[in-house]
């Protein structure tokens, strides 16, 4: 017999000695996630005996957290500008420094648009849809085209906009919209390009954490040449794409804003700014014509 309090506890100490941090935290949502309860539930009710059946589940949840599998794939949940995403390793994790991306953004069309104006934007390099979907759930009037190389990672792109209840405005594209043949569908009419794109240089990627190197998609993390190609090549067609006004707002590394600035500055792109994450780390470059 085996209190839910003790699973919990065990289990927080596991993950602590296996190197993993918060653990507490770590062991609480596996848990309520097990037995489908919230974390506060856990301790309401945590003289419940837990049956075998779910100690097998939990525990298994726990030893491939211990094998550094991020804790939102085994969910198989991730919460990104407060709506709930599905995730698995065909998509990236969607982080708090991109939520900076997506609240400059939904600021771009509040400066430059009326609220009843329609808007449109071009999401390049989706992935789990978090960026295209949280423009479409705070602008009312955003349509939004979520691009992707990868056909797994649209279909839960695809998924995640049903969740969200904006599947109605989001046009879905496999395709690779840097390139001339697929850039026609778009050219001179969105007024956003946005991205997270692919800036992990090959020298830094083998330095990320286990967790990340060995269980997210390394496409869209990884740049084969100097973690700024797909930078290069944004500001290659942006103003081929983009309407009037019009603007591309990119996520960037830590160490690469300036850099960033210095490709946009040579295309016609108007004014370039860069901005911080809540850490202070310039995450975020901005043109606006």
């Amino acid at each position: 017999m085996l209190l839910l309090i003790d699973a919990l506890t065990r289990s927080a100490e596991q993950l602590a000695q296996g190197g993993v941090e918060n653990a507490r935290l770590n062991a609480e949502r596996l848990l309520a996630h097990t037995l489908g309860l919230s974390r506060a539930q856990l301790y309401v009710e945590r003289d419940r005996t837990l049956t075998r059946e779910q100690v097998a589940r939990f525990e298994e949840k726990i030893a491939r957290r211990l094998r550094q599998e991020p804790l939102q794939y085994i969910t198989g949940e991730a919460e990104f500008m407060s709506l709930p995403f599905k995730v698995n390793p065909s998509v990236l994790i969607p982080r708090p420094e991109t939520e900076v991306l997506v609240e400059a953004a939904l600021d771009f069309f509040r400066r430059n648009f009326d609220p009843d104006d329609s808007v449109s934007a071009l999401d390049l390099g989706t992935g789990s849809g978090c960026i295209a979907i949280s423009l479409a759930r705070y602008r009312a009037t955003a349509h939004v085209t979520a691009v992707d190389v990868s056909e797994a990672a649209l279909a839960t792109a695809r998924e995640n906009a049903r969740l969200n209840g904006v599947d109605d405005r989001i046009e879905f594209l496999h395709a690779d919209l840097l390139t001339e043949s697929a850039r026609v569908l778009v050219a001179g009419e969105v007024h956003l390009i946005i991205s997270n794109p692919p800036y992990v240089s090959p020298q830094d990627f083998d330095r990320l954490p286990e967790e990340i190197r060995e269980h997210e998609p390394v496409v869209a993390l990884r740049d084969a040449d100097d973690g700024l190609s797909f930078f290069r090549r944004i500001a290659d067609v942006a103003s081929e794409l983009l309407n009037q006004p019009g603007a591309v707002f990119v996520e960037v590394g830590m160490g690469q804003a300036q850099k960033v600035v210095e490709i946009f500055s040579l295309k016609d792109l108007g004014e370039i700014t860069v901005l911080k994450d809540l850490t202070g780390i310039e995450r975020v470059v901005r043109c606006e014509r």
